[in-house]
This record gives structure tokens, sequence and C-alpha cells, in this order.
């Protein structure tokens, strides 16, 4: 007789073994300020499982704006996958935008040459690399927080956008198993949803 075992995984808090944790788009030992965020519930509390409210002057006009993370819950890769969405103050109230990215923390909102911003992140798959094999990768782009909204603006940084292989140690390095065009494409290809 065979015995068959189920195991049920739940995915609750949002997080998985396989997010981008210890991956950053900076480069090890690189200091860059942070944008300070207060959760606005009590830890480990949330509105419901797959929602977080944070507040903080994202745009530095001296107002409170809001983020709500929603965690899309998804399987493997995908666990990380959230959508943000901004409220950020304007001059007629509250400008609301959506971002998706994938795994997003409090080292994603950083002031770089004097400008608010937040490291989006996106997860991409290319079926043949320049070592002839399939690879999965982070294409990071860089958000600018303004009182209009969010817009692209990877001039901020000279290491944006940049493209890292997912491995299983920790990687900030701009991959090499890419071509130039490869590159380009996975760029374009994350900038679609992207507020320009």
């Amino acid at each position: 007789m065979k015995k068959i075992i189920i195991v049920t995984v739940c995915l609750i808090s949002g997080y998985s073994l396989a997010a981008p944790l210890g991956h950053s788009p900076f480069e090890e030992g690189k200091a860059v300020e942070k944008i300070p965020l207060s959760r606005l519930q009590a830890d480990g509390e949330r509105l419901s499982p797959d929602t977080e409210v944070f507040s903080g002057d994202l745009n530095r006009d001296g107002r409170q704006d809001l983020c709500v993370y929603t965690w899309l819950m998804g399987c493997g890769m995908n666990a990380g996958l959230c959508e943000i969405t901004f409220f950020l103050s304007s001059v007629s109230g509250r400008a609301r935008q959506t971002v998706l990215t994938m795994s997003p923390d409090e080292d994603d909102f950083v002031i770089l040459n004097g400008r608010p911003c937040m490291v989006q992140a996106s997860f991409h798959q290319v079926e043949q690399c320049n070592d002839g094999k399939p690879h999965s990768f982070y294409v990071y782009n860089l958000l600018e927080f303004g009182l209009g909204g969010l817009r692209l603006n990877n001039e901020l940084d000279p290491a944006f956008p940049k493209i890292v292989w997912i491995s299983h140690s920790p990687n900030s390095m701009e991959t090499g198993l890419l071509s130039m065009q490869q590159k380009r494409d996975l760029y374009e290809l994350s900038c679609k949803e992207l507020p320009q």
C-alpha cells in the first residue's frame, strides 16, 4: 500500500525565500540615504493578510504621503509581487498612482542626488543567455517622487537601469550574461507599465 502525502504551503506574510532578499541594485558598501516610513498598524497587524499601510514624506514637500502595499500572493518568484498604491500630496490635494514591484521594503525608498526616489524591481526570464542557458533577472529602475506623482528617472544614478542575475547568493552586480540587445529588450519591457 502506497501512502500519499499532501503538503499545502500557505503564504501569509507576502514574503518568500524566492523573493529578492539579499539582492540590491546598489554596490555593496554604498551608503544611500533612506526616506523614513512609518507603519500605520502595529507590527504583525495588518488590515488583511495581503495589505500593509505606511506613511512618510515621499515627495519631500513637508506633508505626509501614504503608500498601501497589496501583496498579490503569487507562487514561486511571484510570492514577492506587490502592487503599491501611492497617495501623494499635490497642489490639488492628493495624486494617486499604482506601481507593481518585487518584494518592496524600506531600503527601496531613497534619496539620490537630493531627489526622493523608489527603487522599482521587476522579474524577467531570458530563454537563452550568453552561456546558452536560460536565466532569471531583476531589472531595477528609479522612480522619482514629485508633486505631480511618480516618474521614471534613471538618470539620478549612473548604475540605473540595472539588470541583476538572480543567483543563490546575494548579488548586486550588473549581469554579463546578456547581450546589449537583450539588455535593451529587458529594459524596455520593464518600463512598459511604469509612470513616465
